[in-house]
This record gives structure tokens, sequence and C-alpha cells, in this order.
């Protein structure tokens, strides 16, 4: 048993040796298979625009609409990536300029806008693009409706700032009665005091006037107040300094009112109340609080008011990686396996129709010392192609490895073992080598629509997800994302996946093996 064992490893070392023989003449191969994809990526990550490109549009308006068509006057209220590039009235010019590709955009200002806004009805502001591509279609539809919300914000601030005028001036038109009701209060207590019944009561009916005129003036700011405070869910908005400022306002309004009922009562009565002089002299502090605490009352500008948040997005991952480091674990992926299996696709194939078979079967070699010896050489074959790229990557391309070698080494191992198994299979069920390369390459493009590579598989339907599931570039993808760009331990089940993968395909691609070499 010792020997058979000892020539077996003998055996399979042989093979070893043969196949590192056979690609070691073939330098081109090499080239091919390393440098080649690495030149790609290279020229990818060099040429790559991360930035949208502009969207050139063009502005419609109706022929009958009194509008400017100065371009810069428009131009502001465009948000990138849509770049106005002319405004004008000639819309069949404009859709005529779409369709030759002229720009990329049109936007068709509705007819009769402001009649339908006024009615209570939205207007259609529409967007016609000319694209074939679906993405670029779906981005354009979703820049639509961004550029849609800033139009919109646009008119609210504009509108805003119009009545922030009126506001303005109804805040300061507060302050100007409370200061006139502190006048007027002095006046009713110096009348008071000298016993001049009929300029207190003139005093008095002034002082009515300001005070219902500040309690309308203070009505309104609560209101906005109460509004805003709903919305963000506020449970005591009087305990906010503006709050406390309407709080404090409104009642001093209530308490010059009461002061004013029962001065206005004993002069109507002819009571001379020693008391009536101490209440406009606390008319005239009141008058003169509800100045200050109105001078408190701070209004809302128009931009806040419309755009109450602003975004402070932070990454919290330990790096933000460019596209060129987010997707070198997928290409890495993606080489590895295309390695792997292009080497083992031709292999068994190559050795029935070169007749080696033949001899194998008339020597004391066996069909799994076979296929041994080729899974252990195309494994430190594609094992030293992938150490390399990694190499390249890392330190020509500056790609983090966030996590540790040796998880980077077990998941590329592990995705090296599957994917060698797999290539194995194709070898097996091929009777041609054109059958192989077919095989290999609808694998290898299955793996780019379907493998993760650049859409997620969260974006296939589930029916079609399964195709995902049965390439061992899926969970190298996920794995070595985890590892590189996360530095967390990949997911197990990416793990499994890909062990399981290089089990079950290397078993039967080794059993079809053993049954076309059996002996005749």
């Amino acid at each position: 048993m010792w020997t058979r064992f000892i020539h077996g490893l003998v055996r399979k070392g042989a093979f070893v040796g043969k196949e590192l023989i056979e690609v070691r003449r073939q330098p081109r191969l090499i080239l091919s298979l390393v440098l080649g994809p690495f030149l790609i990526l290279l020229l990818f990550g060099i040429g790559y625009r991360a930035s949208q490109p502009a969207i050139t549009t063009e502005l419609v308006f109706p022929p009958n609409m009194q509008v400017s068509t100065d371009l810069g006057r428009y131009q502001s209220l465009f948000a990138p990536p849509f770049k106005l590039v002319a405004v004008t009235k000639d819309r069949d010019g404009a859709i005529a300029r779409l369709q030759q590709r002229q720009v990329h955009a049109v936007i068709l200002f509705p007819q009769d806008a402001f009649e339908t806004i006024s009615s209570g009805r939205q207007a259609t502001l529409q967007v016609l693009y000319n694209e074939i591509d679906p993405l670029t279609a779906s981005w354009l539809q979703y820049y639509s409706y961004v550029q849609t919300t800033e139009l919109n914000k646009e008119i609210l601030v504009q509108a805003l700032q119009q009545a922030e005028g009126q506001r303005q001036n109804a805040t300061q038109d507060l302050q100007n009665t409370a200061g006139a009701m502190a006048n007027d209060a002095q006046g009713l207590r110096d009348a008071i005091a000298s016993g001049n019944t009929t300029g207190a009561l003139q005093r008095l009916a002034a002082l009515r006037q300001e005070n219902a005129r500040a309690q309308e003036d203070l009505a309104s700011s609560a209101e906005v107040l109460g509004g805003v405070a709903l919305f963000f869910g506020v449970q005591n908005p009087q305990q906010t300094p503006q709050g406390k400022a309407v709080l404090d306002s409104q009642n001093a309004v209530q308490d010059i009112n009461t002061n004013l009922d029962q001065i206005q009562g004993d002069l109507r009565d002819g009571r001379a109340d020693p008391q009536d002089t101490d209440r406009a002299a606390k008319i005239v502090d009141d008058a003169n609080r509800l100045k200050s605490s109105s001078a408190q009352i701070k209004l809302i500008p128009p931009q806040v008011a419309v755009s109450p948040f602003r975004s402070d997005s932070r990454n919290i991952n330990p790096v933000t990686p460019n596209f060129v480091a987010f997707y070198a674990p997928a290409v890495i992926a993606l080489l590895v396996q295309h390695i792997a299996v292009t080497l083992t696709a031709l292999t068994l194939v190559r050795e029935r129709l070169l007749g080696t078979v033949e001899l194998f079967r008339v020597s004391p070699l066996t069909a799994t010392e076979v296929a041994g010896g080729k899974y252990v050489s195309y494994f430190i074959l594609t094992a030293v192609m992938a150490v390399i790229l990694s190499a390249a990557m890392y330190f020509g391309l500056q790609v983090p490895i966030l996590g540790r070698y040796g998880l980077y080494a077990l998941v590329l191992g592990l995705l090296i073992l599957a994917s060698l198994s797999y290539g194995f299979f194709i070898s097996a069920v091929s009777n041609t080598e054109s059958q192989a390369v077919q095989l290999s390459m609808l694998v290898l493009l299955a793996s780019v629509f379907f493998g993760g590579f650049f859409l997620a598989l969260t974006s296939l339907l589930p029916f079609v997800r399964v195709v995902s599931y049965i390439l061992p570039v899926t969970y190298g993808i996920a794995a070595l994302q985890a590892v590189m760009l996360r530095g967390e331990f990949p997911p197990p089940y990416t793990l499994g996946a890909l062990a399981g993968m290089a089990i079950i395909l290397f078993v039967a691609s080794t059993l079809l093996f053993k049954h076309q070499f059996r002996r005749g």
C-alpha cells in the first residue's frame, strides 16, 4: 500500500510537471492571461469618468407667453447635470434638434400654466429626450424629477420673498404699535392724573385700536410658529426662544387689555379711582415689554422655509473607495475564474484529441491520478497569476486590502478551486475544442451579467438569480468585497458555496473522465 501511494504521488507529480512545462512553453499565453487583463483594468481606471456627463437642455416657452428668452436669466434655475444651452419659443425646431441629437433634452413649458395652477391643478412640465440606452433613460427620468423639484422650490422661494416684505412690515408695525401704545399710555396716565376725562377717553380709544392691531400681528406669528412646531413634532413650542417671545408678547397685550377695561369702566361711570393712574403706568410698562419681546420674534427666511433641511452625508467605512477600488474585487474574481476555466476547459478535450488518453490507458496511471495531477498543476499556475494580479492592483492602482491577508488568500484559494472544477467539468462534457471554448465563453458572459460584476443581485428577479447562484464569481465577489473594502470576515455562505462547488464539480468531472478513460 505504501509503495502504491508513493507511486501515485510520483505519477501525479509527473503530470504537474508536464502541465507546467507546457504552459511555460507558451509565454504569450501567460502574458495574455495576466498582463492583458491588468492593462484593461489600468485603462479603465485612467479613462473612467465618475461624474455624470452634462445633459445639454433646451427650454421651450409657448409662443403666446410674454417672457424673456435671455439664456442667462434661466441658467441658475437648472441643477446639474442639466445644462441649459438655449431658450426658445420654437417648439418644432427644438424637437428637431433633439431628434438630430444636438441636445440631450428639451423641456416644454406648459400652456396657460398660471391659469392651471391658480385653479388648483398641477401644470405638467414635459421633458423630452432621445435615448436608446435604458440605463441612461432611467437616469434622465430621475434627473427630470429632481429638476422639476428645483423649479418648484425656486417658484416657492420667489413667492415667499414677495410675501416676506409684507411679513417684515407686519413685524415692524408691531414694534411701532408697541411704541405708540407706550406714548398713548403715558398720555392716558397724565390725563387721569390731571382729571382730563375727555383726553383720557381719547387716549384710551387709541390704545384700544393699537392693541387690537397688535393682537392680529401676534396671532399670525403664533399660527406660523405653531404650524412649524406641529410638523417637527415639538410638544411645547412655548419653551423655545421664539415661542417664549410670542407668549410674552401675547401676555403683555392681554395685560394691557385688562387694565384698559378697568380704566374705561371707571371713566364712563365718572369715578375717580386713584388706582387708575397706577394702571396707566402698568400699561406703559406692558407696552415697553411688548416692544422688547416683539423685537425678538425672528422671521424664517424663504430659503429656509422652502428647504429647512440640508444633507451632511458621511461614510463610516474605514475607506471611501473610488470606482476603480470598488470594482477591483469584482475584476479580480472575474479574471481568476476566467483564467482557471480557460486553462482547464480544454485540457481533457486536448488529451483525447491528441490520443494521449490511449497511452494513459496502457500505463499504470488511473483516471483519478490524471485529473488530480492536472488539478494541482493548474491550481499552482492560477494561484501565481492571481498573486501577480493582486500585487499589480495593490501596488500599481493603490487598491486597499483592509482585511487580513490570510483571509484574502483563503478566498482566492477557494475561488480558484471552484473555478478549476468548473473548467474540468466543461472539459469532461465537451467532445470538441470548439464546444469547450463556447461553453467557457458562456460562463464568462453569464458571470459578467449575472455574477454581480456591475449589476447588484437584488436588481435581478428571483428566478433569474438562480443563474447567479451557480457561478463561482458570484460568491468570490461578495467575499472579496468584504475582505478588501470592509475588512470583515467574508460571509460564511460564500466560503461554503465555493468549497461545495469545488468538491461536487471535481467529483462529477472525475467520474465522467473515468467513464471515458475506462479500458476497452
